[in-house]
């Protein structure tokens, strides 16, 4: 018996079909769906479309294996298929995000100190300061900071994470380690380190005023400051640091991320190169996650610096709850975003999976940010009642329905009065009343299909709150994806 044929949709119309427009792409698309549910068919449906109907740039984030396989194949099948850049670490992939950072216009130590430890937040997977966390990652902070001064000033725009990585590891111990011997023919171990050979390096580099003063405040924070707090806290800041800076360190992370030139850098996807990272985070773990976040962290920064923006810029993520490593962060971007031409499409299986990857006690407000910036939503078959159907359904709104009652009544012939016995007696009452209730109601995710045989449909509830749809006068309307052989 032949299997039934599968249907095939214009990728030029499915746009049209459902009403999207490019400029609806840079006010955020999220898809939300319970696995098996078909999230994946639809968000490489419609990012297929796109791609027919204009050439945006993007950083394609992966998570499972498959991913990158996809979303190369999407993108060879489109007219973007001479502008794909398979990024592979380890490989022919060389990013210095390190001197880019620090020799860009506006780039500072201090903002190379903030992306990395926003990148340990997501192995932390915790906001916000607690129990002494302020002051612990202020020192995390500073001895990344500073260890940057002193390698930019050594090493210019070839300074790499392993050269910050050596400035805070071999940093003296103890006041009586910073102290120099006397003796030039015994020098002490840290005379020979790399921290003290690059301080060095920096202070014949500093020529300027600028310069000479934060080498100055560097060298005071090594020499005296970390070494005057202690043992213990001297040594929970060097693992804070080793722990964030090691991902960087080792194979095939070293070789693409502590090179000292670049062949990549945050502006590529800013021309309209679909940029797809091939290092899955199930592949390579926490590696993959910090290397992939830093680099989307980094081209969004880098398009919201742009005066005007000539193309659009997508950042694609299918398992959302992995890869957003700050959620305030990340809802303050989205908000400014559309103006930048840069835009996200998102994929999460339900709500309660971001509040639990945000963590905190902020995290149901984050994640409820972070939704309402999301203007298009599509969501599929989903069995979460309580937060994820609720919240839906309440999006949709609600209708006056009329409620009608018919009572029986039974009547003592003692009862009936003069006019009973000339009309008779009337033994039904009837009555309405009008109630709030929700146009789509929880129950209907449960009813969605999900892409099975005999019809591989995938269906969707697609919601776009303060827009009507002109077919359905509604705020959503339902709406179906095939599978495609």
């Amino acid at each position: 018996m032949l299997a039934p044929r599968r249907r095939r949709r214009s990728r030029a119309g499915l746009l049209k079909e459902l009403g999207l427009t490019p400029r609806d792409f840079v006010s955020h698309i999220l898809l939300a769906g319970q696995t098996g549910s078909g999230k994946t068919t639809a968000l490489s449906q419609i990012l297929a479309a796109l791609l027919e109907e204009e050439a945006p740039g993007a950083v394609h984030s992966s998570v499972k294996s498959s991913e990158a396989e996809w979303a190369c194949a999407m993108v060879k099948r489109s007219r973007m298929k001479h502008r794909l850049l398979r990024i592979e670490p380890g490989k022919t992939f060389k990013f210095n995000a390190c001197g880019y950072e620090l020799s860009r216009i506006g780039g500072t130590p201090f903002s190379l100190s903030q992306y990395l430890i926003r990148l340990s937040e997501i192995v932390r997977r915790q906001n916000g300061p607690g129990n002494g966390e302020g002051f612990w990652k202020g020192l995390f902070g500073d001895s990344l900071h500073y260890a940057s001064v002193i390698a930019w000033l050594a090493h210019g725009k070839h300074a790499t994470f392993e050269h910050i990585h050596q400035i805070i590891m071999t940093s003296p111990a103890s006041p009586d380690e910073a102290r120099p011997s006397g003796d030039k023919t015994k020098p002490t171990a840290f005379e020979q380190s790399p921290c003290l050979l690059m301080m060095k390096m920096a202070e014949a580099n500093a020529t300027s005023a600028a310069d000479k003063r934060a080498l100055e405040f560097a060298a005071n924070f090594f020499l005296v400051r970390l070494v005057g707090i202690g043992e213990r806290a001297r040594g929970a800041a060097l693992q804070e640091c080793s722990s964030i800076l090691g991902f960087f360190l080792t194979g095939p992370m070293y070789e693409s991320f502590c090179s000292p030139i670049s062949n990549f850098t945050p502006e590529v996807p800013l021309n309209r190169v679909y940029c797809v990272l091939d290092f899955p985070v199930l592949v390579y773990g926490d590696a993959a996650l910090i290397a992939q976040s830093l680099i989307t962290q980094m081209t969004i920064d880098a398009a919201l610096r742009q005066k005007e923006a000539a193309h659009t810029t997508l950042i694609v993520r299918d398992e959302m709850q992995m890869l957003v490593c700050d959620p305030q962060y990340e809802t303050m971007v989205h908000s400014v975003a559309r103006s930048h031409k840069l835009g996200f499409i998102s994929a999460v299986q339900n709500l309660p999976l971001l509040v639990t990857a945000f963590g905190g006690q902020q995290a149901e407000q984050q994640m409820r940010a972070l939704l309402g910036n999301y203007a298009t939503h599509f969501t599929m078959a989903q069995g979460e009642m309580n937060s994820t159907n609720s919240l839906y359904s309440s999006m949709c709104g609600e209708h006056r329905e009329r409620m009608f009652n018919l009572n029986q009544s039974h009547h003592q012939e003692s009862a009936m009065g003069p006019l009973d016995h000339v009309f008779g007696t009337q033994p039904f009452h009837f009555g309405t009343s009008e109630q709030y209730r929700p146009q789509l109601p929880p129950d209907a995710w449960m009813h969605l299909r999900t892409g099975q045989p005999p019809d591989y449909a995938v269906d969707a509830y697609m919601i776009r709150p303060g827009r009507v749809f002109p077919d359905t006068k509604l705020p959503f309307r339902k709406v179906t994806f095939f599978i495609e052989d």
